[in-house]
């Protein structure tokens, strides 16, 4: 009688309507038309073979460029900036960074969203909002983007201006196409590792969006 009801019982929940579980969707607390502008300086540089990076000194400037609700900011991202506390922002150990193929690296060049750089010790940006004059702290990540000279900039908010209730986080994402620095002296090379990249400007390659979720 005990096997039959257990059978009974399994049929019963495999017949069952499988609820699928849907995430909520992001709610965006604003957007911009893009960024103005900005550079990530790395030591020792991208060069025709990979290797660790420290992207030290790193900025990107949204003022100009018109947001839903007004802000303009300014990032600051990586160790140089000791006034405000902020910590290292590296390569992976297992995805050292080089200069992309298109440029003359040796590659290989990373696959779409691939994390390339973080910041994992908080805070590793700091993010003033010139509305109120008050900032952001958080986490800093760079993704590999649609193409090879293309990323993902993600900057996840723990303290400060815009911080999420519990249970939630806020992220700024937005996407900029890498331009090598001009004024390498002497000028850079990817052919070999002679000469690296030591810095790549940020050019804007559409929206920002601040998301809660």
């Amino acid at each position: 009688m005990i096997r039959r009801f257990v059978l009974v019982a399994f049929a019963a929940a495999l017949a069952a309507p499988v609820v699928p579980v849907t995430r909520a969707p992001a709610e965006v607390l604003f957007s911009c038309s893009g960024i103005d502008g900005g550079f990530f300086l790395l030591s020792p540089g991208l060069s025709h073979t990979q290797t660790a990076q420290n992207a030290f000194y790193d900025t990107v400037d949204i003022y100009n460029q018109p947001c839903s609700n007004g802000e303009h900011a300014l990032f600051r991202i990586g160790s140089i900036f000791t006034d405000y506390g902020l910590n290292a922002v590296t390569s992976f150990p297992s995805r050292p960074l080089g200069c992309p193929v298109v440029w003359g690296g040796a590659g290989p060049d990373y696959a779409d969203r691939t994390p390339i750089l973080l910041g994992p010790t908080d805070p590793s940006f700091n993010v003033h909002w010139y509305s109120t004059d008050t900032s952001s702290t958080g986490i800093a990540k760079v993704r590999q983007g649609s193409t090879s000279t293309r990323w993902l900039l993600v900057f996840t908010i723990t303290a400060g201006k815009y911080a999420p209730p519990a249970g939630l986080t806020t992220k700024i994402k937005f996407n900029a196409d890498i331009k090598a620095q001009r004024g390498n002296e002497p000028p850079f090379t990817c052919a070999d590792d002679s000469s690296p990249v030591t810095g790549v400007d940020l050019l804007s390659a559409g929206s920002v969006l601040v998301q809660q979720k």
